[in-house]
């Protein structure tokens, strides 16, 4: 800080002294020191810098009644630590610093959504291998992949996705055919239609517990994919066609399904041919429609007993399925829940089922013998339609029940000939 001199403090003995023009000299050679501190830079000598006509300033120092070498000249010209100044105003509010994070953004676009956060697009990255999302942007979070945000990105393959992200847009990731594996954190809660479509190279993926609801074909075309974790407890689908929310997963052969599920979605591996195996959690209380169609490698299924309700097609063309045992707290089995499951031979439906819905069996060629419960209040058209080896139903309640059923008019065509076996005679 600039040392202050004010005469109005300077009592009248120290100017009768002297002492005000040898401040006055002081100030001067100050001003001088601008010059001298080329010294410094060794661009000149302190001696050839003029004060007084033909003197140097440290000659007019010397002359003062100092002593001592140029060095001690500089250091007094630094004069002591003057008192501390007043506080300044405060100043105005400057820009938004940078987040750690994003020091480097690699060339992506962010865009604004409507509450407040951004959402980040693949911008002038489109020729980098390996991709950093931040989880901040200009002091706001990052919580979306968007739309089509890395489109058809041969060069990548590699992507780092922050907790934070929220949402993974409709194919954000399609035809990215080089990358290699996708980590999707907790936070993640919506994976749209597509969004790692044609990903030819990744293997193995787990969908967190947090994902509340997917998109069709979400994995379609991943052609190396072989195993996937299901974590997500309380997921919906949004796929409104046949097509599953994984796809045509070629070699997909394993989904393992985690404790603390409680809804297996809509059409979740709907055409997931190569699955051969099995197994629903004690957790899970609602199997979606199309769950498991097409499943075309399925044997042997069990249904757990806190399972109650079967939505519409949910093993329907599992053509190997031979074995389900269902549980008993299942109430609702929906319509053409096991239709064309073409080696399916037996069947038990359980007590709490009331109503057999329709064509439910449609197409079971295989199917000889089913167990209906003494509890059902109706059977729905076409169930057994071209089952054309079911010779026995086996009704575990009498005959005047088994007649007060409300039964479609159509609930048995195109059967073979059958037996109607009533409890008295099992």
């Amino acid at each position: 800080m600039t040392k202050k001199y004010f005469v109005d403090k300077l009592d009248v003995s120290k100017i009768i002294n002297g002492e005000f023009m040898y401040r006055m000299k002081k100030i001067v050679l100050i001003v001088v020191s601008i010059s001298l501190l080329v010294l410094n830079l060794g661009l000149a000598s302190c001696k050839n810098i003029v004060g007084v006509p033909g003197k140097s300033a440290y000659e007019i120092w010397l002359e003062n009644g100092h002593s001592g070498s140029e060095n001690d000249f500089l250091e007094w010209l630094k004069g002591d630590k003057g008192d501390k100044g007043d506080k300044g105003d405060k100043g105005e509010q400057g820009e938004p610093g940078k987040d750690a994070a994003a020091t480097d953004l690699q060339g992506l676009d962010f865009y604004l959504l409507d509450s407040g956060y951004y959402s980040v697009g693949v911008g002038k990255a489109k020729e980098l291998s390996e991709i950093i999302i931040p989880n901040t942007y200009n002091g706001r979070k990052v919580v979306a992949i968007a739309k089509k945000a890395f489109y058809n990105l041969p060069t990548l393959r590699s992507v780092q996705i922050p907790n934070g992200i929220t949402s993974i847009g409709e194919d954000a990731f399609y035809g990215c055919y080089n990358l290699r594996e996708i980590v999707l954190p907790s936070s993640v809660q919506f994976i749209y239609d597509g969004a790692f479509k044609g990903c030819e190279r990744i293997t193995d993926v787990t969908i967190g517990e947090n994902v509340v609801q997917v998109g069709g074909g979400i994995f379609d075309g991943c052609t190396n994919l072989t195993s996937i974790t299901w974590s997500a407890k309380n997921c919906q689908s949004s796929v409104v066609s046949y097509k599953g929310v994984f796809g045509v997963c070629k070699k997909l052969s394993r989904i393992t399904i985690t404790d603390g599920v409680k809804v297996i979605p809509d059409n979740l591996c709907n055409g997931c041919e190569k699955i051969f195996e099995l197994t629903i959690p004690n957790t899970v209380t609602v199997i979606g429609e199309r769950a498991f169609a097409e499943c075309k490698s399925l044997t042997t299924i069990k249904i757990p007993d806190q399972v109650k309700t079967l939505k519409n097609g949910v093993f329907a063309e599992c053509i190997s399925l031979t074995t389900i045992i269902i549980g008993s707290k299942v109430d609702y089995i929906g319509t053409g829940a096991f239709a064309g499951c073409i080696k399916l031979k037996s069947i038990t439906i359980p007590d709490n089922v009331k109503v057999i819905s329709q064509e439910m069996f449609f197409q079971c060629t295989s199917l000889s013998s089913i167990d209906l419960p003494s509890g059902i209040t109706s059977i729905e058209f076409r169930v057994f339609a071209f089952c054309e080896n079911l010779k026995t139903i086996k009704f575990h309640g009498t005959k005047n029940q088994w007649e007060s059923i409300k039964k479609d008019a159509l609930w048995d065509s195109e059967m073979a000939d059958y037996t109607i076996l009533y409890d008295s005679l099992l």
